[in-house]
């Protein structure tokens, strides 16, 4: 089902507003008003055709000198709250008339509120937003999302116009108390694929909102520019009978045969006419950013200036990691972090002089412009670095106000223009920092709006959760809605976690984590499917090299880093499927369901479910325990398997799980230590070579199955077309170690079997050649 019912949407000029709010940057939309179809009914209508005549409206404070000329009501403002009292109608069902429509016209008014008679609520009321230029508008008053306009209406009560400017005159042209029926508006319209590429699958995603007052359903249509061409969905797709304010979704997907900018149009339409319109710019590019390593990092660099001691880049590489978050734009320092193995991004905050101000817009007002003189700076930055391998991109800015995304994504776009391979990096706030930092919008609406406007290939967040009085309640929240997010764009995500406690700012109330805690921040958030983990934070007095417990911090961290290092890289050919817990349920999670492949786990200790698969749809999960304590539990599976293996990540090896055959599949018993977690996979069934007859419409080489293997794993492979293959294995050293295949072979899918059995753990390519191109990938032998 696509359909699932929201908050209601209004509409007429306030409740246009509201939905060109949540549409990204590049959508344009025309008022369904201008296009969709007439009142069908109406109950009450005052049209004040008839001079002298006011048709039973009366003053009730605020207002003086009523009287009706040239077909308008217009009266005198004498105070703030200027009230008209509606005259007695014949009564009438809610449920057959849910509109009202008001043209008027009132200088500086901000506002009307509607109130009316009901024999469900004492009071029905309704506010909506005007325009106070004095000019005539039209509004259209979806009264019928009202909590009191049920039962039966005994008509009007009052209009009231709030913040009239005293002695400028109020004017109605007209008030209608009508019927309209469906109606189809939008609510988003987006590409759920940042920056995407040529030739790649882009889906291109409407969200639909019945903004009539009658249930129906109705059709949305895509009208596609040369250069685009529909690979999934039909050109018109019918959006099923919705009820008042319920929304839906309908989904194309489309594919560009160039790159550049295109406009991929939509429109709703009722009964063959049309009521919404809107209109996408799409920029396609030939390459962009993507993710080919785990970023394992500390918040706060290491001196990379420095040759020893705890700020050092050799005491950070001996805590385990391999990147270093940000560093200055200067050259000699990204060569010290090459000279010890490790690559970073490099900060270009410094492009202005007021950074908070400019590209954070702390205080929560619209930031200056940026100049000319400030992209120069950022360019003099770029073009030190370009090419260079130790970088993988621009650190810009943590923790922006929205008002700040403008500048913010100029920035992230000229960066795209000259080095468009680097990642640019903007970390977001959690969800508690709110309104002031967010706007009118909900954590995740904040969340795509800043992936949408920026155009960023990875989301970043941070979240801590340990404090002295007990844990936070919105860790795993959070983490969900993140998840969903990235997924939902094609994006990885980067979870920022608590390495330390407060001990220099009381205020925080922080408590110092010990190791399970760190490693349950680990595990979970892989289990949830992330692709980078930043500790907060390393350096400085308000560090893990400032702390008092220094040495236990670092070794916590350290060893922790040690397991997710061997964990990262095959987490890196998986997509999440599933996130889901047992025993507790914390806030924002979602219970194990009984539909799971994993079927059972008891005791019902409170622990994570991680589903996953690899592009070749192979199962992978990962199970984590809390941090409190250790625990031996009873894991059930929907199948019997010719063997389960597990990542031993702290032994740095797999090894087979005992199974013992149920009859709904399987079961084994696996021991957890506090906090930490495993990822589990099964071994494919014995075959050497095996052939699909079916023809391969692309040259594909898939991820390698199970990886980690110990010893034997299964590659697959697609061909296009006949012709002579050849499959080689190397080592890291790029020495070959065996050919696999060495064939003529159909076009198809083929599978063959590799064991590893002569050779060491470690990592290993295999590169597929066929039809004079290329394709490699990495695999991992643990013993």
């Amino acid at each position: 089902m696509r359909r699932a019912v929201g908050s209601p949407l209004y509409r007429g000029k306030y409740a246009f507003a509201v939905l060109i709010a949540l549409l990204p940057c590049g959508v344009v939309v025309r008022s369904a008003a201008a296009t969709g179809k007439s009142a069908e009914k109406i109950a009450a209508a005052w049209e004040f055709e008839r001079n002298a005549d006011a048709e039973g409206w009366l003053l009730d404070g605020g207002l003086s000198d009523l009287k009706v000329e040239d077909g308008t009501l217009r009266a005198i403002v004498t105070g703030e709250r200027a009230r008209l009292a509606a005259p007695p109608v014949a009564p009438f069902a809610a449920a057959d008339f849910g509109s009202v429509i008001i043209r008027a016209r009132a200088l500086h008014s901000n506002a009307i509120l509607l109130s009316w008679d009901s024999d469900a609520s004492p009071l029905g009321y309704f506010t909506f937003e005007i325009e106070g230029d004095g000019l005539f508008h039209k509004y259209e008053i979806p009264v019928h999302t009202g909590a009191g306009w049920q039962g039966g209406i005994g008509g009007l009560k009052h209009i009231t116009f709030m913040s009239s400017l005293a002695g400028s005159a109020i004017e109605i042209d007209y008030i209608r108390v009508l019927r309209i029926g469906p109606r189809l508006g939008l609510v988003k319209l987006r590409v759920q694929r940042i920056v995407p590429r040529v030739e790649e699958p882009i889906p291109v995603q409407l969200i639909v909102t019945n903004t009539g007052d009658q249930a129906g359903e109705g059709e949305a249509r895509v009208r596609l520019p040369a250069g685009i061409v529909l690979i999934e969905g039909e050109e018109v797709l019918a959006v099923d009978a919705l009820d008042k304010a319920a929304v839906d979704t309908v989904s194309w997907t489309v594919a560009a045969d160039r790159s550049r900018s295109f406009d991929i149009g939509v429109e709703t339409l009722v009964d063959g006419m049309i009521t919404a319109e809107g209109q996408l710019q799409l920029d396609v590019v030939e390459e962009h950013w993507e993710q080919d390593e785990f970023l394992l990092s500390a918040w706060s660099p290491p001196a990379a200036w420095s040759s020893g001691g705890t700020n050092s880049l050799s005491y950070y590489g001996e805590a385990n990691f391999e990147m270093v978050l940000w560093v200055p734009p200067v050259v000699s320092f990204v060569e010290n972090i090459a000279r010890a193995g490790m690559k970073c991004l490099v900060d270009v905050r410094t492009i202005v002089q007021d950074w908070d101000l400019y590209l954070r817009a702390a205080n929560n007002q619209p930031p200056p412009p940026l100049e000319a003189k400030h992209f120069a700076k950022l360019d003099e930055i770029i073009d030190k670095f370009l090419g260079n391998p130790a970088v993988i991109g621009y650190k810009i800015i943590d923790e922006p106000n929205h008002h700040a995304f403008e500048n913010l994504r100029q920035v992230v776009a000229h960066i795209r223009r000259r080095d468009p391979t680097r990642l640019s990096y903007v970390n977001q706030h959690p969800s508690s920092a709110g309104r002031t930092w967010f706007g009118p919008r909900s954590y995740r609406e904040l969340l795509e709006y800043h992936l949408e406007t920026l155009q960023l290939e990875l989301l970043s967040y941070d979240r801590y959760t340990f404090f002295r009085n007990g844990d936070g309640p919105d860790f795993f929240h959070d983490l969900a809605i993140v998840r969903q997010v990235a997924l939902d764009y094609g994006v990885p995500f980067a979870n920022i976690v608590q390495a330390i406690g407060d001990e220099f700012d009381m205020d925080l109330n922080w408590r110092i984590p010990n190791e399970a805690e760190h490693r349950w921040l680990a595990y979970n958030s892989l289990a949830y499917g992330a692709r980078a983990l930043v500790w907060f934070h390393w350096l400085s007095h308000w560090g893990v090299t400032g702390s008092a417990e220094h040495d236990r911090l670092f070794d916590s961290i350290r060893r922790t880093n040690a397991e997710i290092n061997a964990l990262g890289p095959y987490m890196m050919t998986l997509r999440s499927v599933g996130a889901y817990h047992v025993g507790e349920i914390p806030r924002g999670a979602t219970a194990l369901p009984d539909t799971a492949y994993v079927q059972m786990i008891e005791p019902e200790a409170d622990m994570v479910v991680g589903l996953f698969a690899d592009d070749s749809d192979n199962d992978y999960f990962m199970v984590v325990n809390d941090y409190e304590r250790a625990v031996t539990t009873r894991i059930a599976i929907d199948r019997a398997s010719e063997q389960l293996l597990t990542l031993d990540a702290a032994a740095q090896r797999v090894v087979p799980v005992e199974l013992r055959e149920t009859a709904g599949g399987a079961e084994f018993t696996a021991e957890f230590r506090p906090g930490a977690g495993r990822l589990y996979f099964f071994m494919p069934r014995p075959t050497h070579v095996a052939y699909r007859e079916t023809t391969a419409d692309r040259f594909a080489l898939r991820q390698n199955y199970p990886n980690p293997f110990n010893p034997i794993t299964a590659i697959t492979y697609d061909l296009a077309g006949p012709g002579p293959v050849r499959l080689t294995v190397y080592d890291t050293l790029g020495q070959q170690v065996e050919v696999v295949v060495d064939a003529l072979q159909p076009a198809g899918r083929h599978v063959v079997r590799w064991s590893g059995e002569r050779v060491a753990s470690g990592v290993y390519f295999y590169v597929l050649e066929a039809g004079g191109e290329t394709l490699r990938r990495k695999m991992a032998l643990l013993k």
